[in-house]
């Protein structure tokens, strides 16, 4: 039970390490403000980093680092527009123009385009 309720982790597993250098891999259904680390906390544990790798049925490649993007693939945006309820209208490529601007407003591009950016969590 956390202060905005109740709250659970979908699944967890063990991803490896030892002593205070352990890693999880652990599902949420929802995404409350800082649900992971306040979960663990109320465990008595201590999270030290996060690191997102899905966000629904989009895996995040791990060559991708936090503040890089790489563009979707027509199948990864079909499934987030279906996640949010939206209708599934036909998907074109951004112009070069499109790209530009948001290489200068997100840095050097990484990968082959421009929706996937990465964020700590």
């Amino acid at each position: 039970m956390l202060e905005d309720g109740v709250a659970r982790f979908a699944d967890i597993q063990d991803g490896g390490g030892d002593g205070i250098n352990h890693w999880y891999y652990v599902v949420l259904m929802e995404g409350r403000n800082r649900e992971v680390r306040r979960l663990w906390e109320s465990q008595g544990l201590t999270v030290s980093r996060l690191k997102r790798v899905r966000y629904g049925e989009v895996f995040i490649p791990s060559r991708v680092k936090q503040g890089q993007w790489v563009e979707l693939a027509p199948k990864e945006l079909k499934s987030l527009y279906r996640m949010a309820g939206l209708p599934q209208k036909e998907l074109k490529r951004g112009t070069a123009r499109e790209k530009e601007v948001m290489e200068r407003q997100f840095g050097k591009r990484h990968g082959r385009g421009v929706a996937r950016k990465t964020g700590r969590s």
